[in-house]
């Protein structure tokens, strides 16, 4: 009965998985599938400073098997040293139009979980900063460790990711929306 549940959930995944994909070549001549916004560096905070301190993505892992993680690689561009990054991970989308219109206007929408203020890990030789974040597909499970976040996700879908990059007095210094599977 387990397998032939994870089998069912490793069929819906392909099912969605081929589809997005689909949409997801016919996007690429336009643009890239993660969008920077530090145009849109104001929020609910107040306006951001007035250097362009910026996030750039550099790797994830787009798909996610049950209990995995989101590995996220990254550069900062002029951050201050005690700068913090905010995960918004949005509902799941479930329809090709929804993919397309998020593309067209990147946002995460409405928020499902948010893993808020984590420190930023020393960069490697390349200037590149590393996270790994635990993930657990259904039932949210307890942390391997108590100081690591957690992140759980609600059913199978793509996911819509916004890494926020704040100051160390919280204002919103730039935004990278990307997806997960």
């Amino acid at each position: 009965m387990r397998r032939r549940r994870r089998t069912q959930r490793w069929a819906n995944r392909a099912r969605v998985f081929g589809a997005l994909s689909l949409a997801i070549a016919g996007t690429v001549a336009t643009g890239p599938l993660a969008s920077t916004s530090a145009a849109s560096a104001q929020d609910e905070n107040g306006p951001a400073a007035d250097d362009n301190p910026a996030i750039e993505l550099i790797s994830q892992s787009i798909w996610i098997a049950e209990e995995d993680s989101l590995q996220l690689s990254f550069r900062l561009v002029d951050a201050p040293d005690s700068s913090t990054l905010d995960i918004d991970i949005g509902v799941p989308i479930r329809s090709r139009t929804a993919f397309l219109d998020r593309l067209a206007e990147p946002s995460t929408g409405p928020v499902l979980h948010q893993i808020s203020r984590l420190a930023i890990p020393a960069p490697d030789a390349a200037d590149v900063s590393s996270l790994a974040i635990a993930t657990s597909l259904g039932q949210p499970q307890a942390a391997v460790e108590p100081s690591q976040p957690l992140l759980p996700l609600s059913a199978e879908g793509v996911y819509p990711v916004s890494l926020v990059l704040r100051g160390p007095d919280g204002v919103r210094l730039d935004t990278v929306h990307t997806f997960l599977v």
